[in-house]
């Protein structure tokens, strides 16, 4: 894999291996190396291929042979294999149409694993500068990566006895003592919270550690996800 520069991005990208698609693949690829965006793809699942920390996100090249492939697990499932893994990980997915006759919904399984996604139509963007424009909103794997080591060094005892005993869980709804511990989370990741929304400052920090939490989690378990996450022990 290829060592990471101050503003390199390394994404993967999922398509249906057809000679056509394959062509069109490759100059996407050529463009966006030309903007420091470097595309890599596989043919078969490697061992730990896709963790979360080799990747700065994850192309979904959709054509209808591909929706074809993974949605009725065709030509002996590779397709639908390397989707499956790619949906479990928590690697960002960039959605991308390559052709302009694709379903606004998108059917099958594809439709039920990546849900309603913002879907960039790639044959309206030749040169890839909105692609690029996307794919560099993710957060680079070197932050996250600088993020986490900042959190352990500064957390050490915390973490070493959270491994013994698990932090207490604060359920406290009052609105002073969460705005301090979101505070604290924050301060940890280097997130700004000044005049920021609560909410919105815990899902920041929610994709910053790519924790993913489900739309019925409610605010306050979403909290103490965090902190655990980050081995701060809540303020109870």
């Amino acid at each position: 894999m290829p060592t990471n520069a101050a503003t390199s991005m390394y994404v993967y990208a999922l398509h249906d291996g057809l000679p056509a698609t394959e062509r069109r693949v490759a100059s996407i690829a050529t463009a966006l190396k030309a903007k420091d965006v470097h595309v890599s793809f596989f043919t078969n699942l490697e061992r730990n291929s896709l963790r979360p920390a080799g990747w700065d996100a994850c192309l979904v090249l959709l054509t209808a042979e591909y929706l074809h492939m993974v949605n009725d697990n065709a030509k002996g499932g590779a397709a639908r294999t390397l989707f499956d893994a790619s949906v479990a990980s928590s690697v960002p997915k960039i959605v991308v149409a390559l052709q302009a006759t694709l379903p606004t919904q998108l059917p099958g399984v594809v439709g039920e694993k990546l849900g309603s996604p913002m879907t960039l139509s790639l044959h309206e963007d030749p040169v890839c500068t909105e692609l690029e424009r996307i794919v560099r909103l993710q957060k680079p794997r070197s932050a996250f990566r600088g993020a986490c080591k900042r959190v352990v060094a500064r957390n050490r005892l915390v973490l070493l006895q959270a491994k013994r005993v698990p932090p207490p869980v604060a359920t406290d709804a009052s609105a002073p003592v969460f705005r301090a511990r979101v505070k604290r989370i924050a301060a940890a990741l280097e997130i700004p919270s000044d005049g920021e929304h609560l909410v919105d400052v815990v899902n920041r920090a929610l994709s910053t550690l790519r924790v993913r939490c489900g739309a019925d989690v409610l605010f306050c378990e979403r909290v103490v996800k965090l902190e655990r996450q980050l081995g701060i022990a809540p303020t109870l």
